[in-house]
């Protein structure tokens, strides 16, 4: 199968704000029911579907099992953090080979034999002096049709 490096899919640069909220989980740490999401307060499985614009400080959450856009896979700080702000493509390529090497451990399946592709929420220069150096992984389907469960462990 052929990969399509997906760039700018809604989701890439979004804004981060800091923000407190309560989102209600289960007890295995899955959203329990459809709630707001604020993208600092992102997990580890949460599932959401694509934001109306680009840069969000929210996006509506689901659990799994609904129909959703999107799933975080994995969060992470960039490796050079004592460094100035590299430049948002240096960034963005970093992010998309870090998040490639961390979707085999989490779908249970290599990258490219898989049917889902991979996108990233980024710290934007504004945000990087001020210690904000996270990257959020993130999986959708190729072709965009929404997924209905968690591709954690799911061997897709």
């Amino acid at each position: 199968m052929n990969r399509r490096t997906i760039t700018a899919v809604a989701l890439v640069g979004m804004v981060l704000f800091s923000a407190c909220a309560s989102v209600p989980r289960n007890e295995s740490g899955g959203l329990s029911e459809a709630a707001s999401i604020p993208v600092t307060a992102f997990e580890i499985g949460d599932c959401f579907n694509d934001p109306p614009q680009f840069e969000v400080e929210d996006v509506d959450g689901l659990p799994c099992d609904v129909a959703h856009d999107n799933e975080v896979f994995a969060i992470f700080d960039h490796e050079d953090t004592d460094q100035s702000w590299p430049g948002q493509d240096a960034i963005d390529e970093y992010s998309y080979f870090a998040c490639v090497e961390r979707f085999d451990a989490y779908v249970g399946a290599d990258y490219v034999d898989s049917r889902l592709e991979v996108s990233f929420l980024t710290p934007l220069e504004e945000g990087w002096g001020s210690g904000d150096h996270e990257i959020v992984c993130i999986l959708f389907d190729i072709d965009f049709a929404k997924l209905t469960k968690s591709m954690r462990g799911s061997g897709e």
